[in-house]
């Protein structure tokens, strides 16, 4: 990422996105579902509060949502749907690739059970269509690789 950023900065007058990767699972084996659970522990509450904590008191940030994007693939994909719509305060933008259609351990029941104490409205108020749907209208934009919506795009 850094020869990326470096090459950016190259054609942009020395200037490039800041990018910080944070590990929100703890082991390659760990799935957080970017969710606080009894599993792998505040997973949400570590992407939304604590790193944007740490952003915007060690880097030369904006501390304007607008200015400010979460995004990943695959599981990170699903975690930025997960965590942008519900933190616009946080978040103005969102970039999800190869994202799941909701936070999965294996299966529905599976995850259900394991991480959300069978308490399907608690899984439920993780799921990203929910998420966006408890948080509309937004000013948000999520782009996803194939299509874009929401703030400055087309209709």
């Amino acid at each position: 990422m850094a020869a990326i950023m470096d090459e950016y900065a190259a054609h942009h007058d020395g200037l490039a996105p800041i990018v910080v990767s944070p590990d929100q699972n703890g082991a390659f084996t760990h799935n957080s579902l970017c969710a606080d659970t009894s599993v792998y522990g505040k997973a949400e509450t570590y992407l939304t509060t604590d790193v944007p904590r740490w952003i915007r008191d060690t880097l030369p940030v904006s501390t304007s949502s607008s200015q400010w994007l979460i995004g990943g693939f695959s599981q990170g994909g699903t975690c930025s749907v997960q965590i942008g719509p519900a933190h616009p305060k946080i978040f103005g933008s969102i970039f999800a690739a190869s994202t799941e259609i909701a936070p999965s351990d294996g299966s529905r029941k599976r995850t259900i059970d394991r991480f959300f104490n069978g308490d399907e409205k608690a899984f439920d108020a993780h799921v990203p269509t929910t998420i966006i749907a408890r948080h509309s209208p937004s000013s948000q934009t999520l782009d996803d690789g194939v299509r874009r919506v929401g703030r400055g795009c087309e209709k």
